[in-house]
């Protein structure tokens, strides 16, 4: 890929980086760390872990979808970056990872213990080494906004952070063999990417901001600091500075994997390096309720860990989905939450709306969380309950083509139309290619009516063949206004094909 090219995807590698004030009421925490994974915190204060500058992150050249350059069809990110006009729009696959360099304390010292291996092989205490590494895999969607000047529209994706006391994080091992080197050992804490805002100018530089939430972390290796079971972390922050590989980098070579998926680099793809820094919130804990967290998207009907789907049922569409709801609580008079939904392409055209989050308009929030049907489907992640349903006010933050672009009740951008959203969610199983997906959605159907409550597997036996047979689900409707008695301008829904979709305990 030339210069040129690499030089306007700068932009794309900001995945990891500034985070923004979220949408509820969560407050920054210092973290404390176990090194011997046994709930002994003996590193206290963290204010912040510092990835090295010898993180690495891979665009992937193929799109997932193809796209549109100035009026051609490009399959390539590489071609769609050379022909690409104002107001095109692309679609890209990315995948990341970095080694822990130092935790910090609130002044930006190093209070790391010696047994931290920096460089994947040895540490300054000679023995005993262990090594913290972080990995990704997301879906980013970008505009062309200006000559040179990719604005970004969303993302979906998962993070990981791994404890590993065998450090072998050797980027330039081609004789790298998985599940080794950055995602092997313990995932003490993972999470789920809702959301991205940003823009980068050719040969100038730029920033992007990426919303994400902790889904789930082992208190054996990590805590709020002073530990504390009125509190539990919400959010992580990726503060990153992304650059070029220069003649001196080391860097994943052609042939080794990348990510959280994982990925294998191939020679089109375009490397960059990440510097990043991360920081932690926290929210109390609640007694009643529960809280979602999900995002993802396959429209070619792959198994893909880790990752939401598109529905079965969605006439030729292809769409995204991510965020979180009932975080920190899902009580009225105004329960919390975040979402977005990007469709991209299909009978239904292009076009992102979202609510609560922080690049949507304040008009736009949750209005109401419903959880129901008590329990939770094996495997599922232990919850109160299966299924979650919520309304909101919603708002399009643009609208590029398909029967939204013109109809005179859709204005997108601050200022523009707020809509009525309904949105049903099942936790119904686990991702990936061992887990609860299955191909016949009529046979899941006939099961289980979309929207009715599941049951209890351990006296219902059609709810146990649901929880043993069917995938997640996931279902909006958007309304012409505010007003839920207007008309539904646009539905979609059903049996996702891969991924994961999970109720949580409540925190409030």
């Amino acid at each position: 890929m030339n210069t040129q090219i690499k030089a306007l995807t700068v932009a794309l590698g900001f995945l990891l980086c500034a985070v923004s004030p979220a949408t509820y009421a969560e407050f920054p925490t210092n973290v404390q760390f176990s090194t011997g994974g046994n709930g002994t915190y003996n590193v206290t204060g963290i204010n912040e872990f510092d990835w090295q500058s010898s993180g690495d992150l891979a665009v992937v050249d193929a799109l997932p979808v193809n796209a549109i350059a100035n009026g051609q069809t490009v399959t390539t990110f590489s071609t769609w970056v050379a022909g690409a006009v104002v107001g095109d729009t692309v679609i890209i696959n990315i995948h990341g990872h970095a080694r822990l360099n130092a935790m910090l304390d609130s002044q930006g010292g190093n209070i790391s213990p010696p047994t931290l291996s920096k460089n994947g092989a040895t540490c300054d205490a000679g023995s005993g080494c262990f090594e913290i590494t972080v990995a990704f895999s997301a879906e980013e969607s970008a505009t062309l906004i200006a000559p040179g000047i990719i604005q970004f529209t969303a993302l979906t994706g998962d993070y990981k952070f791994y404890f590993d006391d065998t450090p072998d994080s050797n980027v330039g091992n081609t004789d790298s063999v998985l599940p080794g080197n950055f995602i092997d050992g313990v995932a003490f804490l993972e999470g789920t990417m809702v959301g991205v805002s940003g823009t980068f100018q050719q040969g100038v530089g730029g920033s992007n901001v990426i919303r994400s939430t902790v889904d789930s972390y082992n208190t054996s290796y990590i805590q709020t600091d002073p530990a504390s079971s009125t509190v539990a972390l919400a959010d992580t922050t990726f503060d990153t500075l992304i650059t070029l590989i220069s003649p001196f980098d080391a860097f994943v070579p052609d042939g080794d994997p990348i990510g959280l998926a994982p990925y294998t680099v191939l020679a089109a793809d375009l490397v960059l390096k990440a510097d990043a820094n991360s920081e932690f919130s926290a929210v109390e804990v609640g007694e009643e309720g529960c809280r979602m967290t999900g995002g993802g998207v396959d429209g070619k009907g792959e198994i893909v860990p880790g990752k939401l789907a598109t529905a079965i049922t969605t006439g030729g569409n292809r769409y995204t989905f991510g965020g979180q709801i009932g975080a920190p609580t899902a009580s009225q008079p105004q329960p919390f939450g975040e979402w977005t939904h990007h469709q991209q392409n299909g009978p239904a055209g292009d076009f992102v709306l979202h609510l609560g989050t922080a690049s949507a308009p304040a008009e736009t929030k949750v209005v109401t969380v419903t959880c129901r049907d008590p329990f939770n489907c094996n495997p599922a992640r232990p919850a109160p309950f299966k299924q979650l349903d919520f309304t909101g006010i919603g708002a399009f933050k643009n609208v590029r083509n398909g029967p939204l672009k013109n109809d005179p009740s859709v204005v997108p951008g601050n200022g523009g139309t707020l809509h009525f959203v309904r949105v049903h969610f099942e936790d119904l199983g686990e991702p990936g290619a061992g887990g609860k997906q299955v191909g016949n959605e009529e046979t899941c159907k006939a099961l289980h009516p979309i929207g009715a409550l599941v049951g209890d597997p351990a006296t219902d036996p059609n709810a146990a063949l649901i929880c043993t047979n069917c995938a997640d689900v996931y279902t909006i409707e958007i309304h012409k206004t505010s007003d839920p008695a207007s008309d539904v301008i646009y539905s979609v829904g059903g049996f996702i094909d891969g991924g994961n979709i999970q109720l949580h305990p409540p925190i409030q």
